[in-house]
């Protein structure tokens, strides 16, 4: 067989696998992120800023919470089944008709407007 049959069965059966999950992976996540009744949007904001180019430091930031409780957070989502070991959330909660809040801007370098990287050198002049 080849790569690009064993490819296309591949995303046929994720195809299948997402439709066939559908209910109780949202009830899943309801259970963990809460409804939009609930004050869970911290929680979801957290979720969904994991896996980019931010520090949990950053994202603590924008999410007005601690680093410590955003890494509490993804080491229980892991557990879960919620964040894939490369940190990045195995689910997209507007997929699930779950809304995200806005994030608080990150701090930003003086000099080249990226998003601070916690222990970089940015380059400070004394």
């Amino acid at each position: 067989m080849n790569q690009s049959k064993i490819e296309e069965l591949l995303a046929v059966l994720v195809d299948w696998t997402k439709v066939s999950n559908y209910t109780r992976v949202r009830d899943m996540l309801v259970q963990v992120f809460g409804t939009e009744d609930e004050p869970k949007g911290q929680q979801r904001l957290v979720y969904s800023l994991l896996g980019e180019r931010y520090t949990q430091k950053q994202i603590a930031d924008m999410a007005q919470t601690t680093q410590p409780t955003v890494s509490t957070w993804s080491t229980q989502w892991k557990r879960l089944g919620l964040v894939r070991s490369d940190g990045t959330p195995a689910f997209n909660l507007t997929d699930f008709g779950m809304s995200v809040p806005k994030p608080k801007a990150p701090r930003a370098d003086s000099k080249s407007g990226e998003p601070v990287k916690e222990g970089v050198d940015h380059g400070s002049e004394d």
